[in-house]
């Protein structure tokens, strides 16, 4: 690999940071209207994209075993700001991710009070229709 192509590699890292950024934004706007198809696509797309990312550095780091000389400065410039765009995106959808995981867990735990709502109403609804029922029946008879 030549250093040109190092630094182009690099600089399609860092707009590959960028992109696995917006998409977890904009996934997370909109987060409890989405169906589960949007969710599996979402899911999809950025295990691509942090794959082309895992196969930026490790074509990065066989580069560097194989260079056998230190970095010239533009290509220690390059991989500097890959490196800190990097750590900043992937620190940032951590952060965003437990942000939707919480708000997750939030959702699950309504829709499951919501449930038990339900199942209490639907309990009292066929003790009740249970009851009127049978009185019905019996009144039939007579």
């Amino acid at each position: 690999m030549q250093p040109e192509e190092v630094s182009r590699r690099l600089i399609t890292g860092r707009e590959l940071c960028v992109a696995l950024a917006r998409e977890t934004r904009t996934f997370q706007r909109g987060i409890e209207s989405r169906t589960a198809e949007e969710i599996q696509g979402f899911i999809r797309n950025r295990q691509e994209i942090l794959s082309r990312i895992q196969k930026i550095d490790t074509e990065f780091a066989d580069f560097m075993q194989g260079l056998g000389r230190p970095l010239l400065a533009g290509e220690q410039s390059s991989l500097d700001k890959f490196l800190r765009v990097r750590e900043m995106v992937l620190l940032r959808v951590l952060e965003m991710d437990g942000a939707l995981i919480s708000s997750a867990r939030k959702r699950m735990k309504n829709l499951q009070e919501d449930l038990d709502a339900l199942a209490i109403g639907r309990r009292a609804v066929l003790r009740y229709g249970g009851r009127r029922t049978r009185k019905a029946r019996l009144d039939m008879s007579a």
